[in-house]
């Protein structure tokens, strides 16, 4: 019974303290965002800040997700496949081989630039608006981000041929017909 107890202490006093001083990503702490968007609407992104840097990482396949960019993760080998804005212009994220390829450019990436997290590989905002043209801000004090992209994202695509649709629909229901024979309405 004291063999148990003073190793208990020794656990407690030398043990945990050791397992303390290794931290899976030192400083990093998973925080949650308001992000706004006109096409996406109003959502909040789980993203990693760094305590000590006060850098901001931001999660790849739930930013795809709001925007409908097509994409195929692979959880073993730390790759996201998938097309940007079109088929003519796939990319590839590879955090094993620390490098981005889209369509024909490869930006190599360094271990600073990304975190693989439980549910989400993350890039920084300077990757997202050095290889995708998306220009975020992020507001630490606010937890706010904010997007700047002068390309259309396919969600603004979609958008935009839904209200095409429902306008021609509305044209079409709303068509003056003419009538066999004239019709006077009286007032009673």
């Amino acid at each position: 019974m004291k063999k148990k107890i003073v190793s208990f202490f020794l656990f407690v006093f030398i043990g945990f303290p050791f397992f303390q001083a290794f931290p899976q990503f030192s400083g990093d702490e998973e925080v949650m965002m308001a992000f706004r968007y006109p096409a996406v609407g109003s959502y909040y992104i789980s993203s990693i800040l760094n305590d000590q840097t006060k850098q901001t990482y931001l999660p790849v396949t739930e930013l795809f997700n709001l925007f409908q960019i097509v994409y195929q993760p692979d959880i073993k080998n730390f790759t996201i496949k998938g097309n940007y804005l079109s088929p003519a212009n796939p990319f590839i994220i590879n955090l094993s081989a620390m490098e981005i390829q889209l369509g024909g450019k490869v930006f190599p990436i360094t271990p600073d630039d990304f975190r693989i997290g439980e549910m989400d590989f993350y890039l920084t905002p300077a990757i997202f608006e050095k290889v995708f043209s998306l220009i975020f801000t992020v507001n630490i004090d606010y937890l706010t981000l904010t997007l700047l992209t002068e390309k259309k994202l396919p969600v603004q695509e979609k958008q935009e041929r839904e209200s095409l649709r429902s306008k021609m629909s509305v044209q079409q229901n709303q068509e003056n017909l003419p009538l066999l024979y004239n019709r006077k309405r009286k007032i009673i």
